[in-house]
């Protein structure tokens, strides 16, 4: 069964590296072919429209069989909860919950 992530992060914070790991419906690890197109996209909870829709800060690992996005100057400028996944051509990953705060309480 895949694996769903929660990342946390602050308005304004950037570097964040969100690793995706794709899997086939019967569970198997899902290799990303060679020249598929991998966008990172967010939106905010409840929205319908994306937030963020970027190819050009994703980066596919070793084996091709996981990707990752590094979060960027300016993704986020609003605390609230957003839901991120990535998509490798026409084929949309699991999305993942991404709380971002206006501040981490202390001890995160």
């Amino acid at each position: 069964m895949p694996r769903k992530q929660k990342f946390i992060s602050q308005v304004g914070d950037y570097g964040h590296v969100f690793t995706f790991y794709l899997y086939e419906v019967d569970g198997s690890a899902y290799a990303i072919p060679a020249e598929a197109t991998v966008t990172f996209e967010a939106y905010v909870d409840a929205g319908s429209s994306l937030t963020i829709t970027d190819t050009a800060h994703v980066t596919i690992n070793d084996g091709r069989l996981s990707c990752y996005y590094t979060t960027q100057s300016g993704d986020i400028s609003t605390a609230g909860t957003y839901w991120c996944r990535m998509k490798i051509n026409n084929i949309t990953s699991f999305e993942a919950k991404w709380v971002v705060k206006s501040e981490y309480p202390s001890g995160e």
